[in-house]
């Protein structure tokens, strides 16, 4: 069993890993309010080390964060391309 910091540093690399491309996913054409779910997320960051978390509730909130960064590569590399093929315009 890992330990209550290790499980804890696992979700914060998470949540940071999101927190971290907010400025590119706020380029991306979606349709909803981004910024309630970012301060959402901001707001558990600062409260991470207090959550009783478990292997398994990790391994979710892992499985979750690779799901939504899997769903955001296509419109990201798309992005990308668009904003390589504008600098050598």
């Amino acid at each position: 069993m890992e330990s209550r910091q290790t499980l804890h540093a696992r979700v914060l690399n998470c949540l940071l890993t999101i927190v971290e491309l907010e400025p590119l996913i706020r380029m991306l054409p979606f349709d909803s309010d981004l910024n309630t779910e970012f301060r959402y997320i901001k707001k558990i960051v600062r409260q991470v080390k207090n959550f009783d978390l478990s292997e398994e509730d990790v391994l979710r909130i892992e499985k979750a964060t690779a799901s939504f960064l899997d769903e955001i590569s296509a419109p990201l590399s798309i992005l990308f391309k668009d904003l390589n093929n504008q600098r050598l315009q």
